[in-house]
C-alpha cells in the first residue's frame, strides 16, 4: 500500500463496475490510517454519494467476479458478509457527499459474531447507502470496493 502525505492509502480497488447513483457518479471507497493491524488505525471513507442519505460499511473475506445487482447497486462481496451496525456506525452522508467510520480492528463483523484483523489478513469492504431516487424511496446502492491486506 502506498500512503499519500494526507494519510490516504489506496488499498486495492475492486468492483470497478459499481453502478451510478442518483448524483450521476459511482460511489468511491478509500481508506486512511495504517495497514498495520496492531496499530488499529483505519478509517473508511465513502464519497460521491447523495447528500442526506444514510449508509453503512459491509465487509467480507471474499469477492465474486463481476458482482451481483442488488436493488440499484452492485454488491461484489460474497460469502459471509458482515455489517458495521454498532452504535455510531450507521452514518448520514454529509454535505460533501461523504461518510466515514473509524474501524475497530478487534471488532470486524461477521454474520454471527466479530473477528480481529491480524497481520496477513485481507478484508474486502464496500459502502452500502440509500440512494436519493425520488421515484424509488427505498433504493440503495453500493460504492466500489476496497481490499485491505494488513501487515
Amino acid at each position: 500500500f502506498e500512503v499519500s502525505p494526507d494519510g490516504v492509502f489506496s488499498g486495492t480497488s475492486f468492483c470497478s463496475g459499481a453502478l451510478t447513483n442518483s448524483t450521476g457518479n459511482t460511489g468511491v471507497l478509500t481508506g486512511s490510517g495504517s495497514t498495520v493491524a496492531a496499530d488499529n488505525d483505519v478509517t473508511l471513507i465513502a464519497s460521491q454519494l447523495p447528500v442526506g442519505m444514510f449508509g453503512i460499511f459491509v465487509v467480507s473475506r471474499s469477492v465474486g467476479s463481476g458482482g451481483v445487482v442488488a436493488n440499484s447497486g452492485l454488491l461484489c462481496l460474497t460469502g459471509g458478509i458482515g455489517r458495521f451496525i454498532l452504535p455510531g456506525q450507521i452514518v448520514q452522508v454529509d454535505t460533501s457527499g461523504s461518510f466515514s467510520i473509524d474501524l475497530d480492528l478487534n471488532l470486524i463483523p461477521t454474520p454471527s459474531s466479530f473477528e480481529t484483523a491480524m497481520a496477513g489478513d485481507t478484508f474486502y469492504f464496500q459502502a452500502w447507502h440509500r440512494d436519493g431516487i425520488p421515484t424509488n424511496p427505498t433504493a440503495t446502492n453500493f460504492t466500489g470496493g476496497l481490499a485491505i491486506t494488513f501487515n
